[in-house]
């Protein structure tokens, strides 16, 4: 954990104070960065449309006052978003740093793939991450406006910006998340909004189990099949250290890569 073994005042790390929030949250990627926020003394909700996210409940605080709390929402619907932004506001208060992981990928020979999948992708994707950004945008604007830190991130994927067969369309959707994170930099930088974009390279988690495509499963096998890859956790300390900075200090696109893969 982050900050177990050390001196809780001399952690470079600590986010105390802070309200998080965390879509994706009941596993992968999402479930490590709410962990990892909450050990690092910030208030967490787990946002996630799978019921296990209640779980993160169960979590106990290594820092004193932080708080966990699991919410069960759609990044797809607005008004299950806005719900949720509400329950977070009753148990944790206003947030001041949201985390959009929601993602999905799927994968196969464009003249094959399901477009039932290309839906699925754009919808949580793309227009979750919007979603996401919107529900808790007053938020962040207030707190901005106080001049404390405050951040929004996207968690994408290097394939924003590679070239792989078998996946133009998650290709597509991660490079459309990385677009929205640069326009909305240069829109909400200037009002005191960190926005950042996080790209993790070939990490193992759960994230393209349910492609069911053989050629786009092999593929996707082979890139795994790096020397060391990332753990969720890998990815979620990133996340951590980026938000600790100095409030005038913005990484504004982190590209997270296991040493060994090029």
């Amino acid at each position: 954990m982050l900050v177990k073994d050390a001196r809780l005042e001399d952690n470079p790390y600590l986010l105390r104070s802070r309200t998080a929030v965390v879509t994706g949250a009941a596993g992968g990627i999402g479930q490590a960065v709410a962990r990892a926020l909450l050990d690092a003394g910030a208030s967490v909700a787990s946002l996630d449309r799978r019921e296990s996210v209640l779980l993160a409940e169960r979590a106990v605080p290594v820092v004193p006052g932080a708080r966990a709390l699991g919410v069960v929402a759609d990044v797809t619907d607005v008004q299950a978003l806005h719900d949720a932004r509400d329950a977070v506001h009753r148990s944790l208060g206003r947030v001041d740093l949201v985390v959009a992981n929601a993602g999905v990928m799927y994968g196969g020979a464009f003249e094959r793939a399901s477009e039932e999948q290309w839906a699925s992708m754009v919808d949580v994707n793309i227009v979750g991450s919007l979603n996401t950004a919107r529900a808790f945008i007053d938020d962040l604007l207030e707190t901005a406006a106080e001049d404390r830190p405050t951040d929004l991130v996207f968690v994408g994927s290097v394939a924003s910006h590679l070239l792989l067969p078998e996946f133009s369309v998650y290709s597509a959707t991660a490079a459309a998340r990385a677009h929205l994170s640069r326009t909305l930099r240069a829109e909400l930088s200037g009002r005191g909004v960190r926005v950042r974009h996080v790209e993790p390279g070939t990490t193992l988690s759960a994230l393209g189990s349910g492609i069911d495509d053989a050629t786009a499963r092999e593929r996707l096998n082979r890139m795994r099949a790096v020397e060391q890859p990332l753990t969720p956790s890998d990815v979620a300390h990133s996340v951590v250290f980026a938000a600790s900075l100095p409030p005038n200090v913005n990484v504004a696109e982190l590209v997270v890569m296991p040493t060994r893969q090029a």
